[in-house]
């Protein structure tokens, strides 16, 4: 966390490296996805994916309803 007294150039330098960084990586992700190997792995695993994310996400969303 940036702390409230933290210079507003402070403030402006952590959000251009947020955006650098993420900039940098969705760049990265579109260029590896359509990289022929790489999208025809994806295009084999996705319904697989799918359901482990599906499940990743409910398996949180019980936990969030049972802690609270």
């Amino acid at each position: 966390a940036v702390p409230p007294t933290a210079p507003l150039w402070f403030h402006a330098l952590a959000v251009v490296s947020v955006v650098a960084i993420a900039g940098i990586w969705y760049s990265f992700a579109a260029c590896a996805i359509t990289w022929s190997p790489v999208a025809q792995a994806y295009t084999r695993a996705r319904k697989a994916i799918a359901y482990a994310t599906g499940g990743l996400f409910t398996a949180f969303g019980i936990k969030l309803a049972a802690d609270g």
